[in-house]
């Protein structure tokens, strides 16, 4: 079949396409091709967009790449480059509810519901803490660090000032790892007990740490891991012996 939009069929065309079949029947290629719109000199929009996309493998590779660099590709410019980085900005602010504060967190699931869109695409690690009332409302979600999850960077003293300032009686870790793998390294494992021991000495439980990715997540109370060291009394260090 050509890739010339003038030598295809009616129905063939990108956009009558979707008319008469719906987006869901387009390929990568065709919905590239209707947010490019036109490709350069002697050069279509559907090899255009076929180029790209072998190029960088993926839409969510696709918009990792700064603005900067897709309007330096060949045929691109500025103002295809800003209808593409808008287009996949909209689908990711998607991703997530608008409302966070007042919800009702029962699960893992509703977790990973409201941090999806905070860390979806991110390369860096980021650790937020959730702050519930005594009903398991949420009443602010807030960043404490970006980097790689350790005992030394994850402080909770910083943790539980803001749990306190908000009044919080449980608290939920989350961060993210990049990589995609949601299983716990043994630093995770460390720092976990390590804030959970703080919590119990003045009274705030650590009721799960969900570690999310793209597309999954990992919870420590349902893994069995969230006690997995005694604390010692008066401090927030864990016994291991």
């Amino acid at each position: 079949m050509t890739d010339k939009l003038g030598d295809l069929k009616y129905y063939e065309k990108p956009r009558e396409k979707m008319l008469i079949t719906g987006p869901e029947s387009l390929t990568d290629v065709e919905l590239l091709a209707i947010l490019l719109g036109f490709g350069g000199k002697d050069h279509s929009v559907i090899p255009l967009a076929r180029e790209i996309l072998n190029k960088y493998e993926s839409f969510h590779k696709l918009s990792k790449m700064e603005l900067n660099e897709l309007k330096n590709i060949k045929f691109i410019g500025l103002s295809k480059a800003s209808t593409i980085k808008a287009a996949l900005e909209i689908g990711r602010r998607f991703l997530e509810p608008k409302k966070t504060s007042g919800n009702k967190v029962s699960k893992p699931q509703d977790i990973y519901e409201i941090f999806r869109k905070e860390t979806y695409l991110k390369d860096t690690e980021s650790t937020y803490i959730l702050s519930l009332d005594s009903r398991g409302l949420v009443i602010s979600k807030d960043i404490i660090t970006t980097g790689t999850i350790n005992e030394t960077l994850l402080s909770p003293r910083e943790i539980f000032r803001k749990a306190l300032y908000r009044n919080a009686v449980n608290i939920i870790l989350v961060h993210n790892h990049p990589s995609g793998n949601p299983q716990p390294s043994l630093e995770d494992i460390k720092a976990t007990d390590k804030v959970r021991c703080a919590g119990n000495n003045i009274g705030i439980n650590l009721i799960d740490h969900i570690i999310i990715t793209d597309s999954s997540f990992m919870s420590f109370k349902q893994e069995g891991l969230l006690n997995s060291l005694p604390c010692i009394k008066g401090g927030d260090k864990c016994d291991s012996n």
